[in-house]
């Protein structure tokens, strides 16, 4: 619900534009926010937080996106 994504972030509208991916789980909690919200030696599966300023973990960027069409793609032949 909250993706570190500026355009969903400004819009104005509480939801996040639909069918993005965000980066996922990240034990290296390369920002602020993950750092502060996610306890040091915390499992890497559960370091990811739902949070606009967690990008390194809640990240939308293209490199996730598009690996989930060529997939989706490649299964509606």
């Amino acid at each position: 619900m909250h993706p570190h994504h500026r355009p969903s972030e400004a819009d104005g509208i509480e939801q996040p534009i639909p069918g993005m991916l965000t980066g996922g789980p990240n034990s290296g909690r390369q920002d602020h926010d993950a750092e502060n919200k996610t306890p040091a030696g915390m499992p890497p599966a559960k370091c990811y937080i739902d949070d606009v300023g967690g990008y390194s973990t809640n990240e939308i960027a293209i490199y996730w996106n598009l690996p989930a069409v060529l997939v989706a793609a490649y299964f509606d032949k």
